[in-house]
């Protein structure tokens, strides 16, 4: 006897699964490039801010001093959340011993219908848990990179408040 909704089902949710372990897979390659661009950033920042420091003997002022130090906050929340996307999740995944039910021999005597079904069951379990972390990791990677590109912006108008020789208190 062919089941052929329970097919069709098992179908999509094989390929359903398949999308949401590659959209965890982008979002973590996501957070890991916000981590490399927010960190490379940080250390060309900070030895500008060094350089700052230095010139011609004088003290940066008061605001392009804050305006770096909120530049460099920016970019290291951006590197947290960035490394947040990537930390363990609690994903759910079918476990051996929830199949070992299905391997008695009489089970396999039976039409699979039910093992479908039970199965199929399992992966919409999945198929949700996973779903709602990848939400959450994602909208953590949204706030990482806008955190990325406000720290830059922010950055850039201290660098271009100290090459115009701003002197502002």
């Amino acid at each position: 006897m062919t089941d052929t909704t329970g097919d069709a089902l098992r179908g999509e949710l094989q390929e359903t699964m398949a999308a949401e372990r590659a959209k965890k897979s982008t979002v973590e390659a996501k957070g890991l490039s916000v981590i490399s661009t927010s960190g490379a950033l940080l250390t060309i920042l900070l030895g500008f801010a060094a350089l700052v420091g230095l010139r011609d003997g004088e003290r940066p002022s008061s605001t392009v001093v804050l305006v770096l130090t909120v530049g460099m906050a920016l970019l290291a929340l951006a590197c947290l959340l960035g490394i947040a996307c990537n930390l363990p999740g609690r994903y759910l995944e079918l476990q051996p011993e929830s199949l070992l039910s299905m391997t008695p021999v009489s089970v396999w005597r039976e039409d699979g219908a039910d093992a479908r079904r039970e199965l199929s069951l399992a992966h919409l379990e999945i198929i949700t848990q996973w779903r709602r972390l990848n939400e959450i990791r994602g909208w953590m990677l949204l706030v990482a990179i806008l955190l990325e590109v406000l720290g830059i912006f922010v950055v850039g108008g201290a660098v271009v408040a100290v090459a115009a020789g701003y002197q502002g208190h």
